[in-house]
């Protein structure tokens, strides 16, 4: 999406399509967001940036301010390679820092924009973020059952939760030293506390850091994809990772299979525990070299009555049907978070 036609072309500037449909799936109405609504909105520069990406993910929160009539619902919508902050941390190359950002966007029951709040280095998450990051590549709602009551809780306060994916993450190899070695686009996840304008009262990073050693490694873009369920049906919402470059079942990038991780979370929003989903970990399925398990995915619910919820996950590259014609996997997931059933969509048997 380069733009609206009134103004001139900006090359994956993105934009997010509201469609509204009929009972038979066809397309009644629709209505476009993009930086230019969002600019023209909040009375800035209302031509969108080139590159930005402005709806790389996209998930619907329901309605943030019962009380405010103007909007229906709000949306939060990433923007990968948006370059908010990059003055700062990008003065050589502005234009291609790729930060990241999320807008959160209240609209009417037409679709049409009704109030926009940006997260970003340049606003919420100042300091926070580093170029490269892709901070918005995916998002995920988790609702608001993370321990608000707690005013000890990292995230205390707001209206709800929402999950950023950040694939592009770097972390330092030795975490207490400065001047360690990067572990480059190991990739992290942000869980944000937002109020009932989209504003962010409280911020908590999972990374490589919550895990030993081996389960989150360099170049795996961990969070890749996301989506949020109680897997473990203990009353606390779970995050599903996606990190389509794991290349668990050797030793370089050229190895990478893909795979995803069921992150069990406590009460306050931290790392409880953890399940992998891929080679070498139980998995049933036959994965192979740069299939991309896990480039997207979704909590499905029990799809077949058996009593185990169930994850679909995306792998766009697989070969089995025909060359990267790509697969859907469905697998049941027990309480631990294990696969213990599957199977698979592609172009050799849709």
């Amino acid at each position: 999406y380069h733009g609206p036609p009134s103004a001139p072309a900006a090359l994956e500037s993105g934009g997010v399509y509201i469609l509204h449909l009929d009972s038979d799936g066809s397309v009644l109405a629709h209505a476009v967001i993009d930086q230019a609504t969002l600019g023209a909105l909040d009375g800035n520069d209302p031509e969108p940036e080139q590159g930005d990406r402005f709806g790389s993910s996209v998930v619907w929160l329901g309605d943030l301010d019962p009380n405010n009539p103007a909007d229906v619902g709000h949306l939060a919508i990433g923007s990968a390679a948006d370059d908010d902050g990059a003055d700062v941390l990008c003065p050589g190359d502005p234009t291609n820092c790729n930060v990241g950002a999320v807008w959160i966007v209240g609209v009417d029951s037409a679709g049409s924009v009704a109030s926009s709040t940006k997260i970003s280095a340049a606003t919420s998450l100042a300091g926070a973020l580093n170029a490269q990051d892709h901070f918005g590549n995916a998002v995920a709602w988790l609702g608001s059952d993370l321990n608000l009551a707690d005013p000890n809780s990292p995230l205390d306060g707001g209206v709800g939760e929402i999950a950023v994916g950040a694939n592009g993450d770097d972390a330092l190899i030795d975490p207490n030293d400065p001047n360690s070695p990067v572990d480059s686009e190991r990739g992290a996840v942000w869980l944000l506390s937002i109020e009932a304008d989209g504003s962010v009262c409280k911020a908590l990073k999972i990374d490589g850091e919550d895990f030993p050693a081996d389960v989150v490694q360099r170049g795996w873009a961990f969070g890749k994809a996301l989506a949020a369920a109680d897997m473990d049906s203990d009353g606390v919402v779970d995050l599903i990772v996606g990190s389509d470059n794991d290349h668990s079942a050797g030793v370089s990038f050229n190895d990478a299979t893909g795979g995803i991780l069921t992150v069990f979370l406590n009460p306050d929003g931290t790392v409880n525990g953890y399940e992998k989903i891929g080679v070498g970990s139980g998995f049933p399925g036959q994965l192979n070299w740069r299939d991309e398990f896990g480039i997207a995915l979704t909590a499905a619910g029990d799809l077949n009555g058996d009593g185990i919820k169930d994850l679909i996950v995306g792998a766009h590259e697989d070969d089995d049907g025909a060359a990267g014609s790509g697969a859907l996997w469905a697998g049941g997931m027990s309480g631990c978070g294990r696969a213990r059933h599957r199977e698979t969509a592609n172009d050799g048997n849709l």
